[in-house]
């Protein structure tokens, strides 16, 4: 069900661009081959992640494992389970020396202070943070006296693409098309699946009511960071995330790893190649799949970012 949902939400966010898909230029006239700088997002050079021993901050059942304070604000938390299941959550953090200063729609949720310079490689983390983990409960996460934990600052080579890339992306439009069993050629200028949902429903997909009302879902944006996560946050307020890797030397392609074992169906593989190319206002994605189950289909998702 995890992998269907996934496999749409490429679908999705393969439009994220200001610049329509399969053209040989921009909008702005900028070849495909021609080398784009993006303007940097605020937090470019501030952007650090933290990943904690479990048990070290915990509250009740779930302990806080992982901060990752990306360059575009985001602040993309990793819970531990006592069973071992991680969860992510996405909030703001606004980034003040060694402060970060965490929100969610503007409210205030709490504040994580380093009390180390960035280029040590662990520090001791002072955290008052409360934070709602979707279908588990809100967890509040205090230290009386300081943890260490060690400091991630990047792990994939700097280069102008890795630049452009490490931000979040809002979805533009997104395009299915769908070749075989059912076939599917449509557009939507949102991150809304459930004009996919019902599409694929009208061609004949035969989804159940519980697989309609879960792949009908909103994509609210896309979060890559130098650190190598990749998170796709929800209009629910749930967040999945993955790990990125380059894979061509001309850093038109990444790949995605699955970090949640639970989160991967036959639809999607846990290694998975994305297309991405870069414009003067943006970037796409593409996914292509082949679908092998009660129907067989190639699918591919274009997505347009901004």
């Amino acid at each position: 069900m995890k992998k269907k949902l996934f496999f749409l939400a490429m679908a999705a966010f393969v439009a994220m661009s200001n610049t329509s898909c399969g053209s040989d230029s921009n909008d702005e006239g900028t070849p495909d081959n021609t080398p784009v700088t993006l303007p940097k997002p605020v937090y470019a050079d501030e952007a650090v992640a933290f990943t904690l021993d479990k048990g070290d901050v915990k509250d009740k059942f779930v302990s806080l494992t992982g901060l990752n304070l990306t360059e575009s604000g985001k602040a993309v938390i990793e819970v531990t389970t006592d069973e071992g299941k991680k969860k992510f959550v996405s909030y703001d953090v606004k980034i003040e020396g060694d402060t970060y200063t965490i929100s969610k729609n503007g409210k205030e949720t709490g504040k994580v202070v380093s009390s180390a310079s960035r280029a040590t490689p662990s520090v001791n983390l002072v955290i008052n943070l409360s934070v709602e983990i979707p279908f588990l409960g809100t967890f509040t996460f205090m230290t009386t006296n300081p943890v260490v934990a060690q400091k991630v600052v990047q792990t994939i080579t700097s280069t102008v693409n890795t630049t452009n890339i490490a931000r979040t992306w809002k979805v533009q439009e997104m395009k299915l098309t769908c070749v075989g069993d059912v076939d599917i050629s449509k557009t939507e200028n949102s991150g809304n699946l459930a004009v996919f949902v019902k599409e694929a429903q009208d061609r004949g997909a035969n989804l159940t009511k519980v697989e309609e009302a879960e792949l009908s879902r909103t994509i609210y944006g896309i979060t890559l960071d130098k650190t190598g996560m990749f998170s796709i946050e929800y209009g629910d307020g749930t967040t999945e995330v993955c790990s990125w890797q380059w894979t061509s030397a001309n850093q038109e392609q990444l790949m995605l790893k699955l970090r949640d074992s639970e989160f991967g169906n036959k639809f999607m593989s846990n290694k998975s190649n994305i297309g991405v190319k870069f414009y003067a206002g943006g970037c796409t994605f593409t996914l292509t799949t082949n679908i092998v189950g009660s129907k067989n289909y190639k699918a591919t998702l274009v997505i347009v970012m901004k």
